[in-house]
């Protein structure tokens, strides 16, 4: 891979490859919606995960960053974390936008229900 794709990391050999997730990607993770927390993204690519924290609070940022991600790179992860890549990407355009609701709790109207109501739980 090209050292300017988004997926680009130090070889495993390298100790500058971060193996587990930051502070300030713990914390991102944790105040995420569930239904779009990216915990294998996590879990099985740190680094990216830390990278993406590291933009969150700049939308325009993480937008170039999850484009990039998703466009470069889905093919090149495993099935289940480039699902949810897709589905915090959605998330990013649907919800963080200039009009996207300003608290969790509208996260209906941004097409995130419940997990109660998704696990066929009562409303």
């Amino acid at each position: 891979m090209l050292p300017s794709s988004p997926l680009h990391e130090p070889p495993p050999s390298d100790p500058s490859r971060p193996r587990s997730l930051t502070v300030q990607a713990q914390a991102w993770l944790a105040r995420l919606p569930a239904p779009v927390r990216v915990n294998g993204l996590a879990s099985e690519a740190p680094q990216l995960a830390n990278r993406i924290a590291g933009t969150w609070d700049d939308i325009g940022s993480t937008a170039a960053l999850l484009e990039a991600l998703v466009v470069d790179g889905v093919s090149a992860l495993p099935v289940g974390i480039a699902a949810e890549l897709l589905r915090l990407y959605d998330y990013h355009v649907r919800c963080r936008g200039r009009d996207a609701p300003s608290t969790t709790w509208e996260l209906p109207v941004c097409g995130y229900p419940d997990r109660a109501r998704v696990a066929g739980g009562s409303a």
